[in-house]
């Protein structure tokens, strides 16, 4: 997992500044079946691949652009995005929690302050990994349950309602690093969201503009820019 980055410090969306509702996730929790919490990760993840295109602003400074992330079904997506006309590019082959490669890395480190917001970004919650502890709780419509390793902390709450809201919070070495909250639209999609960077603050907000069915994604498309 990234331990933190500086341009998820560089979005936020001028052109969305309407307030997000944002579900608190709940600080007690306890002993629960990881069967459930593994229930509750599928749910929120789409089968097959996906393209999703995006709109993008930084809240301090009105700096705007665009991105997209294709995602391969169960655990791999490929993000890409710019500045405006294109200024500032970055991409990356993201497997799990980790990148397979990023270019340029410096940049990619910057968008992304940790993984499991980027995959929160776009409406999907990351199953634990090994060595995590597992807590949770099952309230009368929202799921809410946390993943803890030493000093770091992923929590989620996920609104299960129509339209469904996902929340995600990341602490890493007993640092908050940020929080996301993802509103979906009535049909199921991720519509807008919003990332709020804890370490220093600042807020991206993301508008979705597309979210389509893809027939398995070409082999070039995972490959690093400079791979034959």
């Amino acid at each position: 997992m990234r331990r933190l980055s500086c341009l998820a410090v560089a979005l936020a969306m001028s052109a969305c500044t309407a307030p997000f509702q944002t579900p608190p996730i709940p600080t007690t929790m306890g002993t629960i079946s990881p069967a459930i919490i593994t229930a509750w990760v599928a749910s929120t993840r789409p089968a097959g691949h996906r393209l999703l295109r995006f709109r993008w602003a930084y809240n301090t400074d009105d700096v705007q652009g665009r991105g997209s992330v294709n995602y391969a079904a169960p655990d791999s997506i490929h993000l890409r995005f710019a500045g405006p006309l294109g200024a500032s590019p970055g991409e990356a082959s993201i497997v799990g929690d980790s990148a397979v490669w990023a270019e340029p890395a410096d940049k990619v480190n910057d968008f992304v302050p940790a993984y499991p917001l980027l995959w929160a970004m776009i409406g999907i919650a990351r199953p634990a990994g090994p060595g995590w502890r597992v807590e949770g709780r099952d309230d009368p419509g929202t799921a809410s349950w946390r993943y803890i390793r030493g000093t770091d902390t992923i929590a989620y709450a996920w609104v299960r309602k129509t339209p469904a809201i996902l929340v995600a919070y990341v602490r890493l070495d007993d640092r908050p690093v940020g929080r996301v909250t993802t509103l979906f639209g009535a049909d199921g999609r991720p519509a807008k969201a919003r990332l709020e960077v804890l370490s220093n603050p600042a807020r991206v907000d993301i508008i979705f503009d597309k979210n389509v069915k893809q027939i398995p994604f070409d082999r070039s498309l995972w490959l690093a820019p400079h791979d034959p």
